[in-house]
């Protein structure tokens, strides 16, 4: 073998060697994690945040109002008596378009089961955004980096917390994934319309208007107005007014004492606890609503100047990280939404500083919620704690104890909108090779 050829050979042999270091951490993942994510498929318990979706749409189908209260709801449908659905969910907190979207699922009479299938439905869902969004942005998956990728999802707690609780957003994640690629390609109606799902789901995710009217997308704009509308209509059809109804006057108003819980992890669960710890609690308020408010007009400073589909995509990235921290309430399994603006920045991002706070600021919103607390009161104390129970240990908590999962979020925040990225590779030409 001649000099000119070793570089190949060796060369050839490195797909191998990550393709094995892969395989082998992401078998030492499953083996840890494997057995836990598996079985948060299925909870053994009634009372997770599906029930809010379940009960309601078994309600539906029995002939019940949808937000009927949970307590009676739950003792009918599933003869689970708990004071839980009393004090801390007493309604469904969630739209009634995510009723509708849980109709089918409340057609299942045991609750485990309906748990189960919603789970891989939209586990499934959100596997194939995050496939989708790889491909467009050009991420190589295959081999070594494919075993990585599930040794992450298997491993995330927002993922994990999300299987538990059932939650909305792993459906919410493929609809931002669909409407980004679909933005991307300069298809703004197919953008619209994924958008438009999102923020009837859950409000917050329309803060992408914001950014479809600054960059001047406005078909997309006018196409995820008339989806919400759409879908309002249909929920109101099937529910009747009186659903809305008590959705605006009970609903609503009750979600107010969550802004200050010690799981919030938006820009206003954070200063209201830091003035609220201060004894300033109006001060928190205010500097809250200002937040907010700087949140909004960045996205739509960044969306004013994108141009070009990697600028309209780093913009969209921009607004999904926004939604959170301006969002009222952001809890940490909201952090799977976060899939767009991580493989964005993974692609662009050039080694340096800003790569380094992008793993820095990844690996916080990988951890469990309770562990940086868990360090100040102990693990077993801050397990049992309801996100409505009061945390204790004043500014230090407030801002240490509770700050990295905000710090964190704001420093995505800054990095999608504000470092510079890579230039991207232009295609390189194939040169034909002859004998």
């Amino acid at each position: 073998m001649s000099a000119v050829d070793r570089p190949a050979v060796v060369g050839s042999r490195v797909p191998v060697l990550r393709l094995a270091l892969g395989a082998a951490a992401a078998a030492l993942v499953l083996m840890y994690f494997g057995p836990l994510f598996f079985a948060l498929f299925r909870p053994s318990d009634p009372y997770r945040d599906f029930s809010q979706e379940w009960l309601s749409a078994r309600n539906f189908w029995t002939g019940t109002p949808v937000y009927a209260p949970q307590h009676a709801a739950m003792l009918r449908h599933a003869g689970f008596d708990s004071p839980f659905f009393e004090v801390e969910m007493k309604w469904n907190a969630h739209p009634p378009v995510a009723v509708l979207v849980a109709l089918p699922f409340g057609l299942i009479t045991d609750y485990a089961t309906a748990h189960l299938a919603w789970n891989c439905v939209t586990f499934s869902l959100f596997v194939l955004g995050l496939v989708l969004l790889a491909r467009e942005l050009g991420v190589g998956v295959r081999g070594g980096a494919a075993f990585g990728a599930l040794a992450l999802v298997v491993s995330w707690n927002a993922v994990h917390q999300h299987l538990y609780q059932g939650q909305l957003g792993f459906l919410i994640a493929f609809l931002l994934a669909v409407g980004w690629v679909a933005d991307h390609r300069g298809r703004q109606t197919a953008a619209g319309v994924a958008v438009g799902t999102a923020a009837a789901l859950k409000v917050f995710p329309g803060l992408l208007l914001v950014y479809f009217v600054a960059a001047g997308r406005w078909r997309a704009a006018a196409a995820a107005l008339l989806t919400g509308l759409l879908l309002y209509a249909a929920a109101l059809a099937l529910f009747g007014p009186a659903a809305f109804e008590t959705y605006v006057r009970d609903v609503l108003p009750s979600l107010d004492r969550f802004q200050s819980s010690w799981s919030n992890v938006s820009l206003t669960g954070y200063w209201k606890r830091v003035g609220a710890a201060l004894d300033v609690p109006a001060v928190g308020t205010i500097v809250a609503a200002v937040c907010r408010l700087l949140v909004v007009a960045a996205v739509w400073w960044v969306g004013r100047r994108a141009s070009g589909a990697d600028g309209h995509g780093r913009a969209f990235a921009f607004a999904v990280v926004g939604m959170l921290a301006a969002s009222p309430i952001a809890w940490t399994h909201y952090f799977v939404l976060l899939a767009v603006p991580l493989l964005v920045l993974w692609q662009r991002l050039p080694l340096g500083p800003a790569r380094v706070a992008l793993v820095v600021a990844g690996a916080v919103l990988w951890v469990p919620e309770r562990l940086i607390p868990g360090f100040y009161l102990g693990i077993g104390t801050v397990w049992g704690m309801s996100s409505l129970d009061p945390m204790p240990g004043g500014v230090e908590m407030a801002v240490v104890g509770l700050g990295p999962f905000t710090y964190a979020l704001t420093a995505l925040f800054l990095l999608v909108g504000f470092a510079r990225p890579a230039p991207v590779p232009a295609p390189t030409p194939i040169t034909p090779r002859f004998p």
